[in-house]
């Protein structure tokens, strides 16, 4: 399984990625923690994707189930891109790894409680001065959230509900990241014709080796 994160001070701001590939028994495999430097959220969002799916290629993985607790992500791996958007190329070359390797690909939205360990590799990516770094064990400070998750333990999420009769009323908190995708459809097109029906299942999005 692996799971990827972006992270943005600012939004944009400092930004960094992160991920950690884990085998079916939930042990760590591999890691990176990326420095991005200036970008938006969603951007870091991709560029961590694109680097944990490049990142278990690497390793002749044959079946993969990624998680991300990005909507947008899943939203853009399933839409049709606008070209002239800056992050059309990124999209494409993430889309041509899961579409055209062989190799089997599932990906699923998870909460931000259930990507905690990719989350921290992300923010410890924006804070380093080094590009890129690998880890083939994992790092000390990492420890106890890998812990917590072979145990699973597991963590209650906190929603915000609003009563306000004004909808039309100034917002006062930033925007989600999965509010974002109001944002995003401004400059991607749904795609109509989802072959896959992958649009609205509930089990994620599968990508499939065009030999199968």
């Amino acid at each position: 399984m692996l799971n990827t994160d972006g992270a943005s001070r600012g939004n944009p701001g400092d930004a960094g990625g992160g991920g950690i590939l884990w085998d079916d028994r939930g042990r760590f495999i591999r890691a990176f923690a990326e420095n991005y430097g200036i970008c938006t959220i969603t951007r870091s969002e991709l560029l961590a994707f694109m680097r944990g799916i490049n990142m278990a290629r690497d390793m002749s993985i044959k079946k993969l189930f990624v998680k991300v607790d990005s909507q947008v992500v899943v939203q853009l791996m399933e839409c049709d891109i606008v070209r002239h958007n800056n992050t059309y190329f990124i999209v494409k070359k993430c889309r041509d790894l899961l579409k055209n390797t062989k190799w089997e690909v599932k990906l699923e939205r998870c909460y931000r409680e259930a990507n905690r360990t990719a989350n921290w590799l992300a923010n410890r990516g924006f804070k380093q001065e080094e590009r890129l770094l690998m880890f083939d064990s994992a790092p000390p400070n990492l420890g106890s959230i890998l812990l917590e998750d072979l145990k699973g333990i597991t963590w209650h999420r906190s929603i915000v509900v609003s009563n306000s009769l004004n909808d039309d009323a100034p917002r006062q908190i930033a925007w989600t990241t999965e509010e974002e995708i109001s944002l995003a459809k401004g400059w991607v097109a749904i795609s109509e014709n989802n072959k896959h029906g992958n649009a609205m299942k509930q089990d994620g999005l599968w990508f499939m080796n065009k030999s199968t």
